[in-house]
């Protein structure tokens, strides 16, 4: 699917609807309107955040109530082929990711309902679960021993997944 929306401003309730709807996530009910959060002011270097609010035409018990959509970050004019280079196989390789290995993984991930990437211009959007019931942590901090344990954990789960292979 080429034809995915290239910026948070080209996300329509159209769009969303088709895309719930192939992941799964919701029967006969249609996105009436959205609304849009930014998640995190200026802090990501490489992509735009946003936590979409869905409103449905008709009630739907497990259909979501947000998604979070993530889509690369324009860098207007930028120059450098080399920085070029980095941002397309980053974007790729978290595409990929989820895609390939996420719910696979042996850790846990959101559910993904789209992950698409486009090489040429290096453009990607990824629509996941929303998971802000659980706590985040900011990676520019120092982390806890507790957060540690648990990131190693999930890591070596993943590595278990595949030992062998």
């Amino acid at each position: 699917m080429n034809n995915f929306p290239r910026t948070v401003e080209e996300i329509t309730p159209e769009w969303l609807t088709q895309v719930l709807r192939e992941s799964g996530a919701i029967d006969s009910a249609s996105v009436g309107s959205l609304t849009v959060k930014t998640i995190g002011d200026d802090q990501g270097m490489t992509a735009d955040v946003v936590r979409i609010g869905l409103n449905y035409d008709r009630e739907e018990p497990n259909a979501p109530r947000s998604v979070i959509a993530k889509l690369h970050r324009p860098w207007g004019s930028v120059d450098d082929s080399a920085l070029s280079d980095v941002m397309r196989k980053t974007y790729e390789r978290e595409v990929r990711f989820f895609k390939e290995l996420g719910s696979d993984s042996g850790m846990t991930v959101p559910r993904l309902h789209v992950a698409e990437f486009d090489e040429t211009p290096a453009e990607f959007i990824l629509l996941l679960e929303d998971l802000s019931n659980l706590r985040a942590v900011d990676q520019a901090d120092d982390c806890s021993l507790e957060d540690a344990s648990t990131a190693i954990n999930a890591l070596a789960r993943m590595h278990a997944k595949w030992w062998g292979d």
